[in-house]
C-alpha cells in the first residue's frame, strides 16, 4: 500500500525527470541550430579564402607581366 510520502514524492520526480529532459532536448535543439550556423560560416569563409587566393594570383601575374 502507498503511503501519502510516496503519493506526492513520486509525481515531484517524475515532474523533474520531464523538465530536465525537456532542458535537455531544448539545449539540443540551440547546439544544432548553432552548429549549423558555424558549418555555414565556414563554408562561407572557404569560398572567401578561394577569392583571395585567386585574387592573389591574379595580382602576382600582373607584376610579373610589368616587371619582367
Amino acid at each position: 500500500m502507498h503511503t501519502i510520502e510516496t503519493a506526492i514524492v513520486m509525481p515531484v520526480i517524475l515532474f523533474f525527470i520531464l523538465v530536465s529532459l525537456c532542458i535537455c532536448l531544448k539545449y539540443t535543439e540551440i547546439i544544432s541550430c548553432h552548429a549549423d550556423v558555424l558549418r555555414e560560416s565556414a563554408l562561407q569563409n572557404k569560398t572567401n579564402n578561394a577569392d583571395i587566393a585567386r585574387g592573389g594570383a591574379v595580382l602576382y601575374d600582373f607584376y610579373e607581366k610589368h616587371t619582367g
